[in-house]
């Protein structure tokens, strides 16, 4: 009765690190080591853009092996995330 829409939100998590895309509003990186209530959103830190680069490549890779729906706009948008 309803339609299927893929719900444009995707998370990756490492032991130590969560990447939270979201395809419609900002996106959240949290360093579960020093914020483990996820209460501040690294996301622009210049001090975490080589982990969020590789996360972004961790989730990308993930996304394409599992033939994700989003995974076209997560390309076009992982240089601005």
């Amino acid at each position: 009765n309803g339609h299927f829409i893929p719900f444009p939100q995707r998370m990756w998590r490492t032991t130590t690190h969560k990447l939270v895309f979201n395809a419609s509003g900002r996106s959240e990186l949290y360093d579960l080591a020093v914020d483990p209530n996820e209460m501040v959103n690294c996301i622009d830190d210049p001090e975490y853009q080589t982990i969020k680069q590789q996360l972004i490549e961790q989730m990308y890779l993930e996304m394409q092996q599992y033939h994700d729906p989003l995974c076209t706009w997560f390309y076009r948008m992982k240089s601005v995330i």
